[in-house]
């Protein structure tokens, strides 16, 4: 029996061409449904522009206190901010997921910052951003009008009014939480906010910043300690310390001749060689350290066995690091293996540490 030759082609080239086609509308219809456009393209979302936060805001440019229809009170609020690395971002919102908020009211507020040189915004990270679903409370996506950078991104995604009881952890895109991060830090806030020396707490120890040749080393009896430097991976600020911050900084940043130096600590030197390369405005944290050595200031931090910590900073590739981090020092996160309700007991008076690494009772 022999086959029509001519016959077959057609039917081939049909089949082609449906195929064609096909493949044609999944692709529109994922493009659609992703927002996955250029990024070059500004994003064509309504509600990706401005501010839509709930809760005490202070609005620096109107002085006013921005409480929106249907804020309600909250026990913690969650900022995560971020830029273009969508992979980074999912990666710490599903660890945020995975918190025991033991029942308490959680917000979470997503800033995303815009390209300095475009003006564009990253579709994929706020498709991600929208998309999430936060299981424990209510969650926002916001945009910034424009290019802010690390500054913007840190010191105005929160601006606590006098009465605002909430607290608050401010959290860059690669960073991951531990299960018990807001166990740790509600424990801390009550144990500490009363004092006048405290900065704000961190969830990730120090170890690798501090200026002593061995790092710092406190008995692990202590299971917190006070070093006067924050701890950026993880950073939860004292209400009024940081209100106090915040002013502080908007009147001395106004000075383009004044340098935030502290003689003698490593800090002062990074900043100094970004600022030979133009880049002073990677390390907001550099006006931190120094308001707070002048009021002598002091980061409350974890003390636990082993340097587990209760965020991890992967060290993705950006302004700080080249994405290329070793597995030997990458920090390790609480867990349901190490878990000790006993890291809750913190001492009224924990160890200080200076900036060099000699300790004292504090």
């Amino acid at each position: 029996m022999f086959v029509n030759r001519k016959k077959i082609c057609v039917i081939l080239q049909l089949l082609l061409s449906t195929s064609i086609i096909f493949i044609f509308i999944v692709i529109v219809h994922v493009k659609k449904s992703f927002s996955l456009v250029s990024m070059d393209k500004v994003t064509p979302v309504k509600d990706a522009f401005g501010f839509v936060n709930d809760g005490h805001h202070f609005n620096k440019s109107t002085n006013a206190n921005t409480n929106n229809v249907g804020s309600f009170n909250l026990d913690l609020r969650i900022i995560v901010i971020t830029y273009n690395r969508p992979v980074s971002l999912l990666r710490c919102l599903k660890s945020l997921n995975d918190v025991d908020y033991i029942g308490h009211r959680v917000k979470l507020d997503i800033f995303i910052d815009r390209s300095s040189k475009s003006k564009a915004v990253s579709q994929i990270t706020y498709s991600i951003a929208k998309a999430f679903s936060f299981l424990h409370g209510k969650k926002t996506v916001n945009v910034h009008k424009k290019h802010v950078g690390l500054y913007g991104q840190w010191l105005e995604t929160w601006r606590p009014t006098e009465d605002n009881k909430e607290i608050a952890v401010i959290l860059e895109d690669d960073i991951t939480v531990s299960p018990f991060f807001y166990e740790w830090l509600r424990a801390a806030h009550a144990q500490y906010d009363a004092r006048t020396d405290v900065s704000g707490y961190a969830l990730a120890n120090v170890n690798q910043l501090a200026a002593a040749p061995g790092g710092i080393v406190v008995p692990l009896n202590y299971t917190a300690y006070i070093y006067p430097i924050l701890g950026s991976w993880g950073f939860s600020p004292h209400r009024d310390r940081w209100r106090e911050f915040l002013a502080w900084y908007d009147s001395a940043s106004i000075d383009a001749s004044f340098n935030p130096y502290v003689k003698g600590i490593r800090h002062t030197e990074w900043y100094e060689s970004f600022q030979k390369t133009n880049y002073q405005k990677s390390m907001w944290s550099m006006w931190h350290i120094y308001f707070s050595h002048i009021h002598k200031l002091y980061c409350v931090f974890p003390n636990l066995p082993d340097h587990y910590m209760f965020a991890r900073n992967h060290q993705d590739r950006g302004f700080h690091y080249s994405g290329n981090v070793k597995a030997d020092q990458v920090d390790k996160l609480v867990s349901n293996l190490n878990w000790n309700p006993d890291i809750l007991k913190m001492p009224k008076n924990p160890i200080k540490v200076d900036y060099y690494g000699h300790i004292s009772v504090g």
